[in-house]
C-alpha cells in the first residue's frame, strides 16, 4: 500500500497527517506524539520521552487499518506543566493519560527534559508562570 505525508501550512503552525494504531479519541487532541517508527505512523508519547508534535485533529477515516491524525509538528502549542519548569525549558511528555481517555486539562502534559541528547528539533516554553500545573505556551526551536 501506497505511504502518504500531507503537509499544511497556517501561519507559522505547520501539521502533517499521519497514521496512528492507538485506538484515539477527540479526547486526545492536544497530546503529544513522538518521532514516526515507520515514516507516516506515529504513536502518543510516553512519560519522558521527546516530542515530535501535537494531535491536532483525529479524522474519522483510517488508511492501512489505521486512525489517520493531524499533528502539529511545527510552530507554537499550549499545554499543561508537570512540575515547575521556567521560560526557556526545553520540554518532554509527561504521563499523559491512555489513548482514547480525557486528559486532566485543555492540553496535553510536559515536563521539563531531561534526555542527554535530542535527536530532533525540540519544544521550548516560551510563555506562562512555569508553576505546576499552570498552562504555557511551547514553540518548536
Amino acid at each position: 500500500m501506497a505511504k502518504f505525508t500531507c503537509s499544511v501550512n497556517v501561519g507559522e503552525q505547520v501539521y502533517k497527517t499521519y497514521k496512528m494504531a492507538a485506538a484515539i479519541t477527540d479526547n486526545d487532541i492536544g497530546k503529544p506524539v513522538t518521532y514516526p517508527a515507520a515514516s507516516d505512523v506515529v504513536a502518543l508519547a510516553a512519560d519522558g520521552e521527546q516530542i515530535y508534535g501535537f494531535v491536532a485533529a483525529v479524522e474519522p477515516a483510517t488508511a492501512d487499518g489505521l486512525k489517520i491524525v493531524s499533528i502539529l509538528v511545527e510552530g507554537r502549542a499550549w499545554v499543561i506543566l508537570d512540575g515547575n519548569s521556567a521560560v526557556g525549558t526545553i520540554v518532554e511528555a509527561a504521563a499523559n493519560t491512555v489513548a482514547g481517555t480525557a486528559k486532566a486539562g485543555a492540553f496535553g502534559l510536559v515536563s521539563t527534559h531531561t534526555l542527554v541528547a535530542g535527536t530532533m528539533k525540540q519544544w521550548m516554553i516560551i510563555s506562562g508562570t512555569g508553576l505546576d500545573g499552570a498552562t504555557v505556551l511551547v514553540e518548536k526551536i
